[in-house]
């Protein structure tokens, strides 16, 4: 609250933040379409229930995916604020 308020012309999402949003979405994507094509050789599935279980596998690592970045942001956010405030003094 001691920071004046930001101008208008100031971009909501810096070129950093889009940095960061676009290269998470390649390595996930990337993590993605790689399990999804070859967990099969990966994991050495068989049986009749194999498509079942990758689809869960795929599924589980979108899920896992976005829980890890939140929780890294949720963490580089805590150091930034603790380095901020020690900078401070």
């Amino acid at each position: 609250m001691s920071r004046p308020p930001v101008g208008t012309e100031v971009r909501l999402i810096s070129k950093t933040i889009w940095r960061n949003i676009i290269g998470q979405s390649i390595f996930q994507l990337a993590l993605l379409l790689v399990f999804d094509f070859t967990a099969n050789q990966i994991l050495r599935l068989e049986g009749s229930d194999t498509t079942i279980a990758l689809n869960t596998f795929v599924f589980n690592i979108f899920v896992f995916r976005q829980a890890l970045t939140v929780s890294f942001i949720a963490v580089y956010d805590a150091f930034a604020d603790a380095f901020l405030l020690w900078n401070s003094f």
